[in-house]
């Protein structure tokens, strides 16, 4: 799976068609406690273990049907020539017994699959029978109907262990559910510390997985940290080591998520809902607008570019950054740029909480809408035996693997746990409603640190266009 920055819509951030046929048109609390969202029930896997292996699937004759995963990142040729990978001769013998013929490719540039998924279904000729998009791209397609309703189709069964909880809790929406991952988290959002200079302030390089690990990685405790973290070192009156660096707009959602919270709420019928003027929200805000008021925080130097906290970072200018976990292992942040031994945890929750949260992001897998349910069904049947793993790769701690080469043995065991399950990472609705994404940016979340206005102010301002541009998607779904 490709790693990219989430800098995005709201960041910063040769096509091969493949005409398919078959498809019809269709269609008394401290007072940072978190007020919960009201959360609709799934049929999602969650943290309670599945069984190991899974449920049997009834046999069925595809009738030699070739179905294509479609995508924009597979590459032409295999990575290598020599023996076969075991799973590789699994899936053949699968494609074999089952009669169908499943084949994987790139179908489009990851700049042109989102256009080329939405005309391609449109016009009842998608682009591929499973279509991986990434997470910048499925809210347009989700607002006009294009995804088929996974929900329907008895094929699939997403309690499965396999299937990624947390991709299913944000495409569910209401009964339906629009969209399905079966690799696990690594797009995940946490804060980064640099272990030297915790040593450096007479901390222990451990603490805040000491803290995570006892309930008390708490902001009141993050805050306490920030204040004997920021020091002037050399006597000038001048701070030259801040305790956090990080890009203003992570650092906002970042602690909004800690609240269990987003900007877009969605209730138990499946309607979203503008959750901007909530509790939860404004105190993370103003939470870290405080921290920034404070001198915790690394203000952007004059003439330098947006990423100035990535090169801060590397040279020690700041002891934490809210940021993706995989940043840890990227030669452009701190992997093979960056000397001290950094560690990852969750992002501080809320005093009084009762657990963690953060946010993460994925590439999605859906089913064009267009097709009819028996095509449908078919499809879905093929995907589930082609994710189904072999009994001697069905680990419960697989996932691991994808962060051994960047992440201490406590990030991986500690808080990268948190990821897997289902439980603590938010759904960011916002991904599902494309206007929203566009304005949410400019709107907000790039005016931190509010130096003109204040959060409040700027949300009220802003409240009545977002409101309308999410009721607009509830009423197009509604249609």
């Amino acid at each position: 799976m490709h790693k990219r920055k989430r800098f995005g819509k709201l960041s910063l951030a040769a096509i091969l068609c493949v005409a398919i046929s078959g498809c019809t048109e269709k269609n008394p609390e401290p007072e940072t406690t978190p007020t919960p969202i009201p959360v609709q029930e799934t049929q999602c896997a969650t943290s309670t273990p599945a069984p190991p292996t899974p449920t049997e699937i009834p046999y069925r004759n595809l009738g030699g049907m070739e179905i294509i995963i479609g995508d924009f990142f597979t590459p032409e040729e295999p990575a290598s020539v020599g023996m076969r990978d075991p799973i590789d001769v699994y899936r053949d013998e699968m494609m074999e017994k089952y009669n169908f013929r499943l084949i994987r490719k790139t179908v489009a540039g990851w700049g042109e699959i989102e256009e080329d998924y939405v005309t391609s279904v449109q016009a009842g000729e998608p682009i591929a029978h499973v279509v991986e998009l990434d997470y910048r791209f499925i809210a347009r397609p989700f607002e006009k109907g294009l995804f088929y309703d996974l929900a329907t189709l008895d094929e699939l069964d997403f309690s499965e262990r396999k299937w990624n909880a947390n991709v299913c809790k944000l495409m569910t929406v209401g009964n339906s559910v629009y969209g399905m991952q079966p690799e696990p988290t690594t797009d995940c959002v946490g804060v980064i510390f640099n272990k030297r200079l915790f040593e450096g302030a007479g901390l222990s390089p451990d603490l805040p997985y000491d803290l995570q690990a006892a309930g008390e990685w708490t902001w009141s405790k993050f805050e306490e940290l920030c204040g004997i973290l920021t020091r002037d070192t050399d006597g000038d009156g001048q701070t030259d080591v801040y305790a956090t660096v990080s890009h203003g707009a992570v650092t906002l959602q970042t602690l909004v998520a800690s609240t269990d919270s987003d900007f877009v709420g969605k209730d138990e019928n499946g309607t979203f809902y503008n959750n901007s003027s909530s509790k939860n929200v404004t105190d993370a805000v103003n939470y870290a607008v405080g921290l920034y008021q404070k001198g915790y925080e690394m203000p952007q130097p004059e003439d330098t570019s947006w990423d100035y906290f990535v090169e801060a970072f590397q040279k020690g200018k700041a002891a934490m950054q809210f940021n993706e976990v995989w940043t840890c292992g990227h030669s452009y942040y701190y992997g093979d740029n960056m000397k001290d031994e950094v560690g990852f945890v969750m992002p501080p929750k809320p005093d009084g909480a009762d657990d963690y949260h953060s946010y993460a992001y994925y590439n999605i897998a859906v089913i064009p809408s267009c097709f009819d349910a028996e095509t449908a069904g078919n499809i879905a049947y093929a995907y589930n035996l082609y994710t189904t793993p072999m009994k001697e790769y069905d680990n419960p701690e697989k996932w691991k693997w994808e962060f051994d080469s960047y992440c201490d043995e406590r990030a991986i065991d500690e808080t990268l746990a948190y990821f897997q399950d289902g439980e603590s990472v938010i759904s960011m609705n916002q991904l599902l409603i494309d206007k929203f994404d566009d304005v949410v940016g400019p709107d907000f979340l790039w005016m931190y640190p509010f130096k003109e206005v204040t959060p409040e102010e700027q949300l009220r301002k802003v409240s009545e266009e977002w409101d309308a541009i999410i009721a607009e998607v509830n009423q197009t779904r509604e249609k």
